[in-house]
């Protein structure tokens, strides 16, 4: 059985994820945060499989809660979070994946390509919408200078990539 925990601000969002994904066979959703420092709490302590979590939400956005939760946990020991979000603007996807997400989906993923992706994260495979591709190309392609993404993510990531299309 996965076990997954889900974090967004939205209460309708967090519902509509959590109607589309307790109907997947194997998946037990085991903690809900509605912001980023409670999602860190609810992570440490339901030791999930995978988290799919928001970037925009109060008290603590979703990136600086991945490098909080990150920042406790050894490297190859890092609990996978997939961001799920409706901004995917450069800046989000290149601070998202740096902080070490293993994947970024658009809020327009079908519900079941979503469910295929909480499974290939808890799986240790990468996942991006078929949106964000084109985006990180051109900015890795622009000379970014900043750390390779592919030192943020742990060893088991790093041997496995997937893009949904």
């Amino acid at each position: 059985m996965l076990r997954l925990v889900l974090v967004d601000d939205e209460d309708l969002m967090r519902n509509g994820l959590r109607l589309v994904l307790d109907g997947a066979p194997a998946i037990d959703i085991v903690g809900e945060a509605s912001n980023g420092r409670d999602a860190v709490a609810v992570i440490e302590k339901t030791d999930p499989d995978v988290v799919l979590m928001d970037i925009r939400m109060p008290v603590m956005d979703g990136i600086t809660a991945l490098r909080t939760l990150y920042s406790a946990q050894p490297l190859d020991r890092r609990t996978p979070v997939v961001i799920l979000t409706a901004f995917d603007t450069d800046a989000f996807i290149l601070d998202a994946l740096r902080a070490g997400a293993i994947g970024f989906l658009l809020k327009t993923t079908k519900p079941e390509a979503l469910v295929a992706a909480v499974r290939a994260g808890a799986a240790g495979q990468q996942i991006l919408s078929p949106q964000v591709l084109p985006k990180l190309m051109a900015a890795e392609s622009a000379g970014d200078q900043e750390e390779p993404l592919r030192k943020k993510q742990n060893p088991r990531a790093q041997r496995k990539l997937r893009w949904l299309v």
